[in-house]
């Protein structure tokens, strides 16, 4: 949340005449500069940043939204709204469960909330269209190619392997280290680790003026946004701490696809749940009589999967057709922000609406936009910004993938969110629309069996390949369970059975092409932390100061050295 000490008026004359000079100046520079593309420099540019940034959190202050309720099952209607939960893309069982109906009885706003929310809302959009240009970042020092990511705490320490694994990949894009004012102090990291990998640590305190870095916080999930909107590079990959290049991102940005929408957005595993009235309070039209899709199927004409298109009812309590299925609606699934492309001169504007649904999530927005359901933050965020303000934006279709390994006690333990190769991905949904056009009374004629796993994935993308799976690269590997943070994976005993054997938890190695990746982490690992020649060893973390004692160390490091010593020891796995 933000928190802005309120200054008091001076008392005297001359004071408001100065103040007023001032402020008509920094405007003046500021207007100049984004109306008429002033000529850099940098003292210039500092000046326009400051008042880029103060007018930024003023507005974000100002269209601040009313106080929610105590609790947010008091916006439910509890007698009508269907027990929400994780339902799977092709849980056709419950998609009564995801109608325009249902989603309506379980967020619920009265009149004064809604009319706060949509003048707050609106009012901010507007703001931020009629004050901030996309052409400013031409004088904000905003402009080449890298990667952001979060660091401080426990993130710092998790960048330990996600960067070695990045320039393993052949990755050789700087990256931007953003660390919250809370989480300064971890030197070494910043200035011997980062340094010999092309990456840097950047503080708010760099960027933002004293007064906004005084009388700001921002946690969890702020961070992300905060970032994304600091960091001076124009074309930007975002990765979470925890989240592994599997290929090669150098290239990523000259990609058709890339360069037409200027936003791609990875899928999660489960159907939307954003409640309909936020549409509403957005401004955002649909068609509650116009379905146009099939969860992500939006290939196969509606036709195939509707026996009468022309006749469709989707807002009484009957209707069994998912609501985000309906025209002018945010597609399925749902969205998963551990990794994220976006080009900020071409959203600007989505960065700077994505930071306000931050801000004001965990009072009213992140409820709005996933209604209590898995992952709940700012993973609908960015989406639904691009999406309110008419923007373009590419979702990857192609479903996450999951590795993980069978334990004797606690059964399958997954480890990993495979995404795959947004490139591919958008090449694969051109060759099926080719397909469709080219048949098209065999893909329209009602097919009353029609099933997504089956009918869609099954035999129209392996029309394309020999197997779906393997005609789709992994490009990411968002190690969302057993985090490579050494000391949790110490004390929590992770990639140990019951009997206290080690045992090797990424299993599908045919989708790395033979990497190793749980071994070279676990290397990187024993290298940065457990060196025996100290003078190689970088392990002065806040995060670790706090976890780890001086009699842990020993018992920490033979863990991680037996680890390592059981996977050389151990084949990989071919049966994946």
């Amino acid at each position: 949340m933000l928190y802005f000490r309120h200054m008091r008026r001076a008392g005297r004359f001359t004071v408001i005449i100065v103040c007023l000079t001032i402020i008509y100046y920094l405007y003046s520079v500021f207007h100049e500069q984004s109306l008429h593309g002033y000529k850099h420099n940098n003292t210039f540019s500092k000046n326009v940043s400051y008042v880029f940034y103060n007018k930024l959190f003023e507005s974000i202050d100002y269209f601040k939204p009313m106080d929610p309720p105590e609790k947010n099952r008091m916006l439910m209607n509890s007698f009508t709204c269907k027990k929400v939960g994780n339902y799977g893309l092709n849980d056709v069982k419950k998609f009564n469960h995801l109608t325009f109906y249902h989603l309506n009885e379980c967020y619920h706003l009265d009149d004064d909330q809604f009319n706060n929310l949509h003048q707050t809302h609106n009012g901010f959009m507007k703001e931020i269209v009629e004050q901030f240009p996309n052409n400013i970042i031409n004088n904000l020092n905003i402009k080449g190619k890298g990667i952001v990511t979060v660091g401080g705490g426990r993130y710092s320490v998790l960048l330990i392997t996600m960067l070695e694994t990045l320039r393993h990949s052949g990755t050789t894009l700087p990256v931007e280290v953003f660390i919250p004012p809370k989480d300064e102090g971890d030197d070494e990291f910043c200035n011997i680790f980062l340094p010999k990998l092309n990456a840097k640590c950047v503080y708010f305190k760099d960027i933002l003026p004293s007064n906004i870095v005084d009388n700001i916080e921002v946690k969890s999930y702020q961070i992300k946004a905060m970032a994304l909107v600091l960091s001076t590079f124009k074309d930007i990959i975002f990765l979470d701490a925890d989240n592994f290049a599997m290929k090669n991102l150098d290239n990523v940005f000259d990609s058709t696809i890339y360069k037409e929408t200027g936003l791609v957005i990875w899928p999660d595993l489960w159907r939307r749940f954003t409640a309909p009235i936020y549409y509403k309070i957005a401004d955002i039209p649909y068609n509650k009589d116009k379905r146009v899709r099939y969860s992500f199927d939006d290939v196969s004409p509606v036709s195939r999967y509707e026996k009468d298109p022309t006749n469709i009812d989707s807002t009484s309590k009957d209707s069994k057709i998912p609501f985000h299925d309906l025209e002018g609606t945010i597609a399925d699934p749902a969205s998963e922000s551990g990794q994220m492309l976006i080009n900020k001169e071409k959203h600007l504007h989505t960065l700077l609406l994505a930071l306000y649904y931050n801000i004001y999530g965990p009072m009213w927005y992140y409820f709005m936009f996933s209604q209590g359901t898995a992952g709940e933050g700012d993973k609908e965020t960015f989406i639904s910004a691009a999406h309110a303000l008419n923007l373009p934006y590419y979702q990857v279709r192609t479903p996450l993938a999951f590795d993980g390994f069978h334990h004797d006690v606690k059964m399958f333990q997954g480890l990993g969110l495979l995404q795959h190769d947004f490139i591919q991905d958008y090449q694969l949904h051109q060759d099926l629309q080719k397909l469709v056009s080219e048949n098209p009374e065999k893909y329209s004629k009602f097919d009353p069996d029609y099933d997504l796993d089956i009918t869609y994935k099954k035999h129209m993308l392996q029309t394309q390949g020999e197997k779906h799976d393997d005609s789709v690269d992994v490009m990411f590997l968002h190690a969302s369970f057993y985090k490579f943070d050494a000391w949790s994976l110490y004390d929590q005993k992770c990639f140990l059975l019951g009997s206290g054997e080690h045992t090797r938890g990424y299993t599908n190695q045919r989708r790395y092409g033979g990497f190793d990746f749980e071994l070279f982490n676990f290397k990187a690992l024993q290298n940065q932390l457990c060196n025996k020649d100290e003078s190689l060893r970088h392990r002065d973390f806040r995060y670790l100061n706090e976890k780890v004692s001086e009699e842990d160390w020993p018992k920490l490091c033979a863990y991680i050295d037996d680890h390592v010593e059981y996977l050389n020891n151990t084949p990989l796995p071919t049966n994946k």
